[in-house]
């Protein structure tokens, strides 16, 4: 039996690029040197990040950063209530609550 460095396990094909480094066997045993192989023999293990995991990367510290709050929006409606000009569609509110009542859990 084979194990991938970069995948879920044998022939999955679920995590990584699916590319394996030369010569680099997860079965086999680290301090092997008997059998020619640069990686056991003291060599370095390498892996590498795909483009997509780089991009979910920064997504993911963006959202973290982010504070989700439409500020703009928020001011706009602020000056509405102050000025007496907001307007409640009491119908649309209704229908909100309704859903939120008819959903399972």
């Amino acid at each position: 039996m084979s194990n991938t460095i970069d995948g879920i396990g044998p022939s999955t094909g679920g995590i990584g690029s699916g590319k394996r480094t030369a010569g680099v066997d997860a079965t086999a045993p680290a301090s092997s040197a008997t059998s020619g192989n640069p990686a056991q023999a003291g060599g370095s293990d390498t892996a590498t990040v795909s483009t997509i995991a780089r991009q979910l990367q920064k997504l993911g510290a963006a959202v973290d950063q982010s504070s989700g709050i439409d500020s703009a929006k928020v001011a706009s409606i602020q000056a509405s209530i102050a000025n007496g000009s907001y307007k409640v569609d009491s119908q649309a509110v209704a229908n909100a609550l309704l859903a939120t009542q008819n959903e399972p859990g």
